[in-house]
């Protein structure tokens, strides 16, 4: 088993036999251009995440890519990778080692589910040590940020469309949630403007927005991620693999565990679970025991509860913890608190943390959330925080070219952490 932060080899055509002989999994795809894009983004963090082995990926005569040696024969539009499950690599799904801690939250259980979710900080700190820099958005994988956000994308398609509607208790009659208004869930009140949010959206992800950035797996979600043992896991599924935004990642794992593993999912898209999660969830959805709407619509009043079981509780909790958080007995891990602010404010150290939670080459420079977006970056403004770290100025990057996967930044004699 390859530990976490710990790279993986790809298959040669030296290892080709051995590999062939061992247990594989086929992943078909509509298209040629998909399949050479997930080969691609394999390619690039295959030198820097615990993935498995590809073994046959479709090689276009005169295409862009390289790709690994054909193992044998396949669909034209189908990859071939190590089977980690049936070759006991693996044994489970985030998703997994959550539900049984819901099912039976025996402290083994729960204790799992945190160990996990530190494997998989303790994955994101190892890709962020060896390729992390500020980037501009239109260099990172657009599918999850730039493409579902314009105009005419998902999110528009979705949430600014006239059936998204609520009934009213009182009459039954639809009510229209796009219009503004103000939203009281359970005596905290909130401004409710689905369409501002999306503007506010689209302006922070417009192009040249720089960003902090690594080379990851794109789509850390419970069925993408599997583990040999809670400490030790393997990254699945690689259609948003190579240069993604930090930000989102974390965002992405965070939403998730909060309401897509627990709720939408299993509730709207069964069929997704049934295919890869050793146990199916049962969807715990949030409940409104009273709902009230003011008769201009001006306002919105929620009463409501959302059980979640001991290894979704575990699970979330762990995710927003510090690093000097009790959850575990183990040494302090490296554990990301998104915030509210900037974006790139979710890779400084949390304030407080010790030198001994961070890792040993974590580069060093001044926090990008006291100065996001600047113009000058290699000038930016004095950190205001206490032991704020980030990724060290962009340095010139070699293009991804044929034969492999692209390199990392060179490094500079700057870019190690200084003591604390």
């Amino acid at each position: 088993m390859t530990a976490a932060g710990s790279t993986t080899t790809p298959v040669t055509a030296s290892d080709t036999g051995r590999a062939v002989g061992g247990p594989t999994f086929s992943k078909p795809f509509p298209d040629l251009p998909s399949a050479l894009s997930e080969a691609a983004g394999w390619w690039q963090v295959a030198g820097h995440l615990p993935v498995p082995a590809l073994l046959h990926a479709p090689r276009p005569g005169d295409g862009p890519h390289r790709q690994p040696a054909n193992a044998g024969r396949s669909p034209a539009h189908t990859l071939v990778y190590e089977d980690v499950f049936v070759g006991r690599r693996c044994q489970s799904l985030l998703g997994d080692l959550i539900t049984a801690a819901d099912t039976d939250p025996a402290p083994t259980a729960v204790h799992n589910v945190v160990a996990a979710i530190d494997a998989v900080c303790d994955s994101f700190t190892a890709a962020l040590s060896a390729t992390g820099e500020i980037a501009r958005l239109e260099e990172c994988v657009p599918a999850l940020y730039a493409d579902r956000i314009r105009p005419g994308g998902r999110i528009a398609t979705w949430y600014l469309r006239d059936r998204l509607t609520i009934p009213d208790p009182r009459t039954g009659n639809p009510v229209d949630v796009r219009e503004p208004r103000e939203l009281v869930v359970n005596g905290t009140v909130h401004r409710w403007d689905l369409a501002g949010a999306i503007d506010a959206a689209r302006r922070a992800l417009r192009p040249g927005g720089r960003w902090a950035t690594a080379l990851t797996q794109g789509d850390p979600t419970e069925p993408n991620i599997a583990f040999g043992s809670p400490k030790t896991l393997c990254w699945l599924d690689f259609e948003h693999a190579g240069r993604n935004i930090l930000a989102g990642e974390i965002a992405t794992l965070l939403w998730y565990l909060v309401g897509m593993g627990g709720w939408l999912v299993p509730l709207y898209r069964p069929a997704v679970y049934a295919r890869t999660l050793h146990r199916s969830p049962r969807p715990t959805p949030p409940t409104a025991q009273d709902v009230t709407i003011a008769s201009n619509g001006r306002w919105l009043r929620i009463r409501c509860t959302w059980p979640v079981g001991a290894g979704r509780a575990a699970a979330l909790a762990r995710w927003r913890a510090s690093p000097n958080g009790s959850a575990t007995a183990s040494p302090p891990t490296p554990a990301f608190t998104p915030t509210t602010g900037s974006p790139t404010s979710a890779t400084c150290w949390p304030s407080g943390s010790s030198a001994s939670s961070r890792p040993a080459n974590w580069p060093t420079a001044t926090c990008s959330s006291c100065w996001p977006d600047s113009p000058k970056p290699r000038t930016p403004k004095p950190c205001t925080g206490s032991r704020h770290l980030t990724m060290p100025d962009p340095a010139p990057r070699r293009p991804f070219t044929a034969g492999g996967p692209p390199p990392h930044p060179p490094r500079r004699s700057g870019d190690r952490a200084r003591p604390a």
